[in-house]
């Protein structure tokens, strides 16, 4: 069983999201939604790292096993003298983030599904 996960990510990825969602009010509270999801930091104190290390622990009772997240800042992934960078080969997550006031670009997936017909004799 999955006891714990290392997850690479950049830190610009860390800091667009958390700027991205430090506003959301949660509608049953009326409050700031970090007031909710960044433990013990609270609304006040929290921070990118804070939000997302809190999201990773099981502390939280909701996530199945501990997501330790590495934050890779830019520049980190270059390759040393011998081809091979800290990170053991791996790259930092980095995708583009949407800012919570615009809509999300719907992507045509990656693969199609078409339902076999049925055979008629």
């Amino acid at each position: 069983m999955v006891q714990e996960v290392r997850y690479f990510l950049s830190s610009e990825y860390n800091q667009r999201t958390f700027e991205s969602c430090r506003n959301v009010v949660h509608p049953s509270t009326s409050g700031s939604i970090l007031s909710l999801m960044c433990g013990r930091w609270g609304e006040t104190l929290c921070t990118a790292r804070r939000w997302f290390d809190f999201m990773g622990s099981t502390a939280n009772g909701v996530s199945p096993f501990d997501i330790l997240y590495e934050y890779v800042e830019e520049g980190e992934e270059e390759k040393g003298r011998e081809g091979r960078n800290h990170l053991g080969g791996f790259v930092a997550h980095d995708p583009s983030t949407t800012p919570c006031d615009q809509a999300v670009e719907v992507r045509k997936r990656w693969f199609s599904w078409t339902p076999k017909k049925e055979k008629t004799y």
